[in-house]
């Protein structure tokens, strides 16, 4: 075989970040709606969130996907994501009906919560999101976060935050970081 014959390598599509965490929600989704139908015999969650039926299988997933993307529970984790990662509340702006960062935070995990069951588990990512923007709510409303809730945030390892501390460049009041009354 010559070097003109060999097959090229598929090209392998890099996904962000956020995209990653879509197609895990999108398979989770999917798993928890076909456990609702078949356990509680219903026969219309899939069409309603995804337009029709859907398996994990199909050959062609996309309008599911479009459907889900429009669907409230992602438009809520998605604003979640901007939030806890980037900082970015775009409560009420998205069409998702949150009331403030709190009901947000709040919301957000329960469809987290909602999508986790014996036959599917949602990314642990999705636990330290969820605990990230409950960070920065706390940090809004003026409470004091623990050293594990400061290194999720700042996106580093615990051991940075407690050296930080120990060398005085981040001032701590019995272990906890910020406002403190």
């Amino acid at each position: 075989m010559t070097k003109s014959t060999i097959p090229a390598k598929p090209r392998l599509v890099q996904l962000s970040r956020k995209e990653r965490l879509f197609e895990d929600f999108f398979v989770n989704m999917v798993s928890t709606t076909e456990r609702l139908e078949r356990l509680f015999g219903l026969t219309v969650v899939q069409e309603q969130i995804f337009g029709r039926p859907v398996s994990l299988y199909d050959p062609d997933l996309t309008g599911a996907k479009e459907r889900l993307r429009a669907n409230r529970s992602w438009l809520l984790v998605s604003e979640l994501y901007d939030y806890a990662v980037d900082g970015v509340s775009r409560v009420g702006t998205t069409g998702s009906q949150s009331d403030g960062e709190s009901s947000l935070v709040i919301d957000a995990g329960e469809v987290i919560a909602l999508l986790t069951g014996e036959e599917s588990w949602p990314a642990d990512e999705w636990h330290q999101i969820v605990k990230m923007a409950d960070g920065r709510v706390a940090l809004a409303d003026g409470v004091a976060l623990d050293v594990a809730r400061v290194a999720l945030l700042a996106n580093v390892d615990v051991r940075t935050v407690r050296n930080a501390i120990s060398s005085g460049a981040l001032p701590a009041d019995d272990g906890r970081i910020g406002c403190s009354d």
